[in-house]
């Protein structure tokens, strides 16, 4: 069939593939959407549910569902916050949250619901089973956390760019520097957070360590790459967007009061013939 071949086409970075186990899930009538037979040129995002269905988030088209037999499109029109899809994933029971520039939308399967956001402060920075991640939303700064029940807005702490780079932090047309382009939990449970314009930001449930190194910030030529994609290799270090370096995380002392977290940057791919290898999923223009 014709839509066979077009998702075929997009079923690029596994970065956004998820596969689960089967679990018991909503069912999905047929009460909203509509059949097609073709997909949207741009696609950002691809998830796999528990059921083994394929849902593709298009860049301003909204969403498709294709479970092996046909083709299903969702749009505002049908109760979308936007036709912009960032981000899809699911929570335990198999809804989906599909994370869009205007806002969070929850789809139980026959109707879409948007989160509204809660401002809180640092008592909801916390890391607990269940938890839903999603980047910014717009042009805010921070990230945004779901715990089952509430949508939780949170920003980082202040940290001082002046003091890292020795200049005042440049301004941001694209939104805040501190916003969020990609999120990534490690092995180990802890989260990593990588913004547009101000290197990554990790957060081990009760304190934060940036890594602000020039080359995730702002280039020489004017670029901003954007922390997109974050990597954890079988050895324990962090690709974050690019293939040039990788770093390793030190934990502080723990006999040393005055120790703290603190990392190491390490060589990445050898660059090829006098250039820098730059055939890993790097620097997307924003």
């Amino acid at each position: 069939m014709k839509y066979l071949a077009a998702i075929g086409l997009f079923l690029f970075p596994i970065f956004f593939l998820s596969c689960q186990e089967e679990v018991n899930t909503p069912s999905t009538s047929q009460t909203i959407g509509q059949e097609v037979e073709f997909i949207d040129p741009s696609i950002w995002a691809i998830f796999q549910d528990q059921n083994k269905v394929y849902w593709l988030g298009s860049k301003d088209n909204g969403v498709y569902r294709y479970d092996g037999k046909g083709l299903v499109h969702y749009t505002q029109e049908d109760g979308l916050v936007s036709d912009q899809i960032r981000g899809i994933q699911s929570d335990s029971s198999g809804h989906l949250f599909f994370d869009t520039s205007e806002g969070i939308s929850r789809f139980d399967g026959n109707t879409f619901t948007t989160l509204v956001p809660m401002e809180s402060d640092e008592k909801n920075w916390k890391i607990e089973p269940g938890d839903l991640w999603f980047n910014q939303i717009g042009l805010k700064s921070g990230v945004f956390r779901y715990d089952g029940e509430n949508l939780y807005h949170l920003t980082f702490p202040d940290f001082d760019w002046k003091e890292r780079f020795g200049y005042p932090m440049p301004d941001f047309r694209f939104g805040a520097a501190f916003g969020v382009y990609g999120i990534h939990q490690d092995k180990a449970g802890n989260m990593w957070f990588g913004t547009p314009l101000a290197g990554v930001i990790r957060f081990d449930g009760e304190s934060f360590l940036w890594i602000a190194e020039k080359e995730l910030t702002e280039l020489e030529d004017g670029r901003v790459p954007g922390i997109r994609f974050i990597l954890e290799d079988k050895q324990g270090d962090f690709w974050l967007s690019h293939c040039l370096n990788r770093y390793e995380f030190v934990p502080r002392d723990p006999n040393n009061p005055d120790s703290k977290d603190s990392y190491l940057k390490k060589p990445g791919v050898p660059a090829q013939n006098g250039g820098a290898t730059l055939n890993f999923p790097i620097f997307f223009p924003v």
